[in-house]
């Protein structure tokens, strides 16, 4: 599943290596003790201590991070925003490896369907969001197509791709750009507005009527598509 236009494929080692042992110990213990306030200042600091060579080694360690803290979703945005200032092919870091965790999620959901992987692959949409539809970056997920064919293939996986969705296009009420009258949101918001109306599965519906709600869309005068209940 791509998610961005700035996804690459990292070859061979170059970029794969960890710093060494006190690096390590030194970065994690400023993330440990990140916040608002410090930001800028770890970051520089974590940019100095980072090799360019273990620039995947930390975007692996900040997303491990992020599957389990929902609460700093935000704060690991702005450490990324402020990371690829001093490390230009961080931002490019995450997205790959954001990529492959949430493909890896997605497979291990349809496997075992658990509510810790569900709550993770959550907290990956919500990341996802904020860094490209809040900050007005485009975003390479067909939202549509993923709701039609989680309805059409296993309905039951709609309990973990719904909230994984609607976490990313909660972002929509923080962009400059995007509101739910842009067409792109429209359409998938009538998308939804019909699953609303063809599931009777409670936690589906009360997951987009807290979307509708987040975005101040009108959930009762929305028109719902035509594109999920010709399915059999």
């Amino acid at each position: 599943m791509a998610v961005c236009p700035t996804k690459t494929s990292y070859q061979g080692s170059k970029q794969h290596s960890s710093p060494g042992s006190e690096g390590r110990r030194r970065i994690c213990f400023l993330l440990n003790n990140l916040t608002e306030s410090n930001l800028e200042d770890h970051v520089l600091l974590v940019a100095e201590l980072l090799p360019h060579q273990s620039i995947r080694w930390l975007s692996t360690l900040l997303l491990n991070r992020l599957k389990s803290e929902s609460n700093l979703v935000q704060l690991y945005v702005d450490f990324v925003t402020n990371m690829c200032i001093h490390h230009r092919n961080f931002g490019r870091s995450i997205f790959n490896q954001l990529t492959q965790d949430i493909d890896s999620l997605l497979l291990q959901l349809s496997t075992d369907p658990s509510n810790e992987n569900a709550r993770k692959l959550k907290n990956m949409g919500a990341f996802l969001g904020r860094l490209t539809i809040a900050r007005d970056i485009r975003l390479c997920i067909d939202l549509k197509i993923l709701v039609f064919n989680a309805y059409r293939n296993n309905k039951n996986s709609l309990d973990y791709f719904l909230p994984f969705i609607c976490e990313i296009l909660k972002s929509v009420a923080l962009s400059n750009t995007a509101n739910s009258e842009v067409p792109w949101v429209k359409e998938i918001l009538q998308v939804l507005k019909e699953l609303y109306e063809i599931t009777d599965r409670l936690p589906i519906q009360f997951e987009v009527e807290l979307l509708f709600t987040s975005l101040k869309a009108d959930l009762a005068s929305t028109s719902p598509a035509f594109y999920l209940r010709h399915i059999q």
